[in-house]
């Protein structure tokens, strides 16, 4: 059966129009790769070519990179979340070519780096905006429907 996923989006701050629709679409991807159906995606960052290794700041072997956090419905009523990276061939792509996904946490949480909850209070979001996702039958739930 195909079904609508309802998902808001957060930003720490107000991106352009072109990059919030480009932000969204590499977060959504990045999300759904372990088959997660996000109700909540903060997209923590531009994207950008460093992180952090062993605590210290440099440049990602991996590459360019969007930085989220995301929350399905189960995270969500617990209160954690999990933090990702959605990389990218160049900054102008509006698909991932691979995805990276830390363990769930707790949104409390502190960053070393600036001593911030990951998933901070409403108060410092700067933009958001609910968008629905169609996601169809895969071939499986296609074939047991035996049409």
């Amino acid at each position: 059966m195909s079904t609508v996923n309802l998902v808001r989006f957060y930003f720490l701050s107000q991106p352009s129009a072109q990059n919030i629709r480009q932000y969204i679409a590499i977060a959504y991807q990045t999300a759904t790769d372990q088959k997660f159906y996000p109700k909540a995606v903060l997209v923590r960052s531009g994207i950008h070519l460093t992180t952090s290794i062993d605590g210290e700041y440099q440049k990602d072997p991996k590459g360019e990179h969007l930085t989220l956090c995301f929350k399905d419905e189960e995270m969500m009523a617990k209160g954690t979340q999990v933090a990702s990276h959605g990389y990218v061939a160049l900054r102008t792509d509006w698909n991932i070519r691979e995805a990276t996904h830390a363990r769930e946490k707790p949104d409390s949480t502190v960053m070393t780096r600036n001593g911030r909850p990951v998933w901070p209070s409403e108060e410092a979001f700067q933009y958001q905006i609910v968008v629905a996702f169609g996601h169809v039958p895969d071939e499986a739930e296609i074939m047991s429907k035996g049409n």
